[in-house]
């Protein structure tokens, strides 16, 4: 399998993942669109500027140790809740 073709599948996973899946500490995907060769994503609006501007014109992000934890622990239980969700017939 090419990179290319590799990139393609695991875009459309992530793609798949984000418009099935809702919680109250992610954000939610409404549409996506395959425009030429580009993937464009509706998402919900969120204050503060667009997620990509925020990280191309940062070059970090200050956290405290316990907010990072914090972050960490909410995606990583909100993973667990769905792949359980996910699994469970």
């Amino acid at each position: 399998m090419s990179v290319d073709n590799l990139l393609c599948l695991l875009l459309t996973s992530q793609v798949v993942i984000m418009r099935d899946y809702h919680h109250p500490n992610i954000v939610d995907m409404y549409d996506s669109f395959l425009v030429g060769d580009e993937l464009w994503v509706v998402m919900e609006y969120l204050q503060g500027g667009a997620l990509t501007d925020i990280v191309t014109h940062s070059r970090y992000v200050k956290l405290s140790l316990g907010s990072f934890t914090r972050g960490f622990i909410r995606v990583t239980l909100s993973l667990a809740h769905y792949t359980r969700s996910e699994l469970t017939p």
